[in-house]
């Protein structure tokens, strides 16, 4: 990890460490230590009715002081009011803890200390989800986890070489001393936050059943970790006759801990990549393995082993899970009461563990070894499951392993396809390797749905599909009969929308008010049966269609009705209620389509996606949709699918890809235009259109497009780099233009003619012009670039609009 970036994550975790030193010895040798001196007779019996009042109320103040702080606003900010106004109430229990030697006051004091702890970690927790960046939590959770270890080896160093009386005044010194540093060097937001009915937050709702599935993992981590650490300083003087258990304890927990260090660190980096679920569901085994080991050979020299061991699953966990519970959190309205939700899994565990824990030991009073053999054995289990239960988190996205062969063998058939039926030219590719990826490309025909995902799914990997976004109209009946015309009377009920989802769609809508009225009834149909068609549709729409009074939804994909009923019509051929239900619905369905999508990204799947929703007809790069600026923030890494046609080459239409990285802080629409590559046909067609010469051989032609690609701006991508291969692609294009009658020819001159259709874009009135207009949205992204990040570049082509 860069020490920049380090550097940049450390002021919001430095309060990690005051609150680990707190809490990492409170428990386990300060209140202990207290009980042998203030009830030397019952100290078992107390710690654990002890333990578990502080964690009941421990439990049910975080998420009511979360969800104050949710919604309060304050000056300076509300989560730094909290952690400010906790943390001088954690400070003044533990004083009042230090000079105390009566055992209520002790209590009293011990829950003034916990009631400051609840309110500051609350706050905490809420400020550090808020400030840190998506594309830094897993590194910032590694740094946190770091500082929480490091905060617990420095409480338990401290107890074990002070004592648990004199370690109480340190541990106030240093929470106070982390209270104010947070509160000075982090800044947050200050101003309104967005309305909880605002489209973007509800667009990044996560999955609430991976939420739970996450809130079990602590608990069962902190259920093992609760049985394991409360009776651990009585094991060392009961059963390992530790002359010195304080020392003893601190020791073995301290060299578990500084392994957990390392381990946090890098498995909190690592996590970024997208591997999250797995590590947290890896952690648990090393855990479980030292827990279970240290019950079953009890041998003082063994311990060091044990404890390395258990560092290392316990640091993974800790940062790792840490960063998965913030990406599973399901209202970032409510982002506080979540997390205080989640700290009940934190706590919850240790109200039962010390019952269960007290309620073994008391069973084997006469052979404690075997009460504290099964009492860790008991919290290796636990630890095994907390790990275990990630593996159960629902990833909506992810498809069976039997569709592998079924996508692989789709993409092949139309690899095969387009490399028989086109000229295709591709560059780059995308790392084997890589976390959740969005594919941003423009749009300019069908042939995009095809190329892109195809190309995709090849290069690999392969186990899961290379998810990419369409129109909805796929997985409705009737979409293939209108692709395939010679096949329509028996495509026209064939709805393949199973198939498109196993080989990685997702739909996403692209024409809200405006579709085929067979997509309407299907709507309709889906909803509430197949009512008759005059109870939907209004009657001039029915007369429109040709369809009879006596028609159902149904109807719409017969033989009769259904290639009249797959033309456009609008919200206006519908009749209420079925209008409103409808502009309700659809707005329902477009967040369910856009979490869908957002899902898929963030579970480490590559999506592509075109933005601009429907193909280009004037050559230039539409407006990107919402959908785009929602996904590249979920994405950890963005690349970009950049493709260019030739129509006008030869039969065999060039389709140009090339795949690139992205850029970051600059616009993706804009790097989308300008990073397109340039064809002959591009610059030809510019040529033609601008050129004051009534005639022009092949020789001007090819002199003119060579002159125009040496004034190409820097940073321009040229789809033919080699200028041989221009040359013949140029005489190429002359042509077959002259067969399309786009030229005339007379001996070796060529003028214009008057066709400007092209069959392969048959809503493109002018290719011409198509082709042209996308040579200029290409050079005004590449001035608009420069105009960015200004350095010397070649003169510009020039060229009239």
């Amino acid at each position: 990890m860069q020490t920049s970036r380090v550097r940049n994550l450390l002021p919001i975790n430095i309060y990690a460490f005051s609150l680990s030193f707190h809490s990492s010895a409170l428990l386990t040798i300060v209140v202990p230590a207290a009980l042998l001196q203030l009830d030397p007779a019952r100290h078992t019996q107390d710690l654990s009715r002890l333990a578990a009042i502080s964690a009941i109320f421990a439990m049910i103040l975080p998420p009511i002081i979360g969800s104050w702080s949710d919604h309060v606003r304050l000056r300076g900010g509300a989560r730094r009011s909290f952690v400010l106004a906790g943390g001088v109430i954690n400070t003044i229990g533990l004083v009042g803890m230090y000079d105390t030697h009566s055992l209520p006051l002790y209590t009293a004091f011990l829950f003034l200390s916990l009631l400051g702890q609840g309110g500051t970690q609350s706050g905490y927790q809420a400020l550090w989800s808020d400030v840190v960046s998506e594309e830094d939590r897993g590194a910032s959770a590694g740094v946190q986890g770091a500082a929480t270890l490091l905060g617990n080896i420095a409480g338990l160093a401290s107890a074990g070489i002070l004592g648990g009386h004199q370690v109480v005044l340190v541990m106030a010194a240093v929470m106070m001393c982390g209270m104010l540093l947070t509160v000075w060097l982090v800044r947050e937001s200050t101003g309104p936050k967005p309305a909880a009915a605002s489209p973007r937050p509800r667009l990044q709702i996560q999955n609430r059943r991976n939420f739970a599935i996450v809130f079990w993992s602590q608990a069962y981590v902190a259920f093992g970790m609760t049985l394991l650490m409360t009776f651990v300083l009585y094991f060392f003087r009961d059963v390992l006759h530790v002359q010195n258990a304080t020392s003893g304890t601190a020791s073995v927990a301290i060299l578990a801990l500084a392994g957990a260090v390392i381990s946090s660190i890098l498995m909190g980096r690592v996590s970024d990549g997208g591997k999250r679920r797995t590590l947290v569901a890896a952690s648990g085994l090393p855990m479980a393995i030292a827990a279970i080991g240290f019950a079953v050979l009890q041998r003082a020299d063994l311990l060091w082993l044990f404890a390395l061991l258990f560092g290392l699953g316990y640091g993974t966990f800790l940062s790792t899970g840490w960063a998965l519970t913030v990406d599973t959190l399901p209202d970032p309205q409510n982002v506080a009461r979540d997390l205080g939700v989640w700290n009940v899994a934190s706590t919850f565990p240790t109200v039962l563990a010390p019952i269960c824990g007290g309620w073994v030991l008391s069973a084997y009073v006469g052979s404690p070894a075997t009460g504290y053999r099964v009492l860790f054995i008991l919290s290796g289990l636990f630890l095994a499951a907390g790990g275990a239960v990630i593996l159960r988190m629902k990833s909506t996205v992810k498809s069976s392993i039997w569709f592998v062969p079924i996508r692989l063998l789709a993409a092949a058939v139309v690899y095969l396809y387009l490399r028989t039926a086109y000229t295709v030219r591709v560059e780059g590719r995308l790392p084997l390797r890589r976390p959740g990826t969005l594919v941003v490309s423009n749009h300019l025909h069908d042939l995009d749905g095809m190329v892109i995902p195809a190309w995709l799914t090849l290069q690999g990997p392969w186990r899961h599909p290379v998810r990419y976004a369409a129109s909805p109209r796929l997985f409705e009946p009737g979409f293939m009969a209108m692709r395939f015309p010679l096949l329509q009377r028996l495509l026209y009920r064939l709805n393949m929308g199973a198939f498109f989802r196993a080989i990685g769609t997702l739909p996403i809508e692209n024409q809200p008010l405006k579709r085929p009225l067979a997509s309407f009834g299907y709507a309709v149909q889906k909803a509430y049966g197949n009512l008759p068609l005059a109870d939907v549709f209004q009657p001039e729409t029915l007369q429109r269609v040709g369809a009879k009074t006596t028609d159902r939804l149904s109807s719409l994909w017969s033989q009769r009705l259904a290639k009249a009923a797959q033309r456009d019509a609008s919200l206006l051929d519908l009749k209420e209620p079925c209008r409103t239900w409808f502009l309700h619905q659809q707005r329902q369905w477009l967040e369910e389509q856009l979490q869908a999508l957002v899902a898929a990204v963030r579970s480490g799947d590559t999506l592509y996606i075109a933005p601009e929703g429907r193909y280009s007809l004037d050559g230039r790069v539409g407006r990107f949709r919402l959908a785009c600026d929602l996904l590249s923030e979920a994405s950890p890494c963005t690349y970009l699918a950049l493709l260019s046609y030739d129509p006008l080459a030869k039969r065999k239409t060039p389709i140009y890809l090339h795949f690139i990285a992205s850029r970051p802080g600059i616009p993706l629409a804009l790097q989308v235009r300008a990073a397109r590559p340039i064809t002959v046909g591009h610059v030809l067609a510019h040529w033609l259109l601008t050129s004051d010469a009534a005639s022009f051989t092949e020789s001007d032609a090819i002199q003119a497009v060579e002159s125009a690609l040496a004034r190409l701006p820097q940073g321009a991508s040229l789809a033919v780099p080699n200028a041989q291969a221009r040359h013949k692609l140029v005489m190429q294009s002359l042509r077959y233009m002259t067969r399309l009658g786009v030229l005339r020819r007379q001996g070796a001159d060529y003028t214009l003619g008057a066709v400007r259709v092209h069959e392969m874009f048959p809503q493109v009135e002018d290719i011409l012009a198509h082709q042209r207009n996308a040579l200029l949205d290409i050079l005004e992204a590449l001035d608009a670039l420069q105009s960015l990040e200004p350095e010397p570049a070649p003169a510009p082509l020039q060229v009239q609009p």
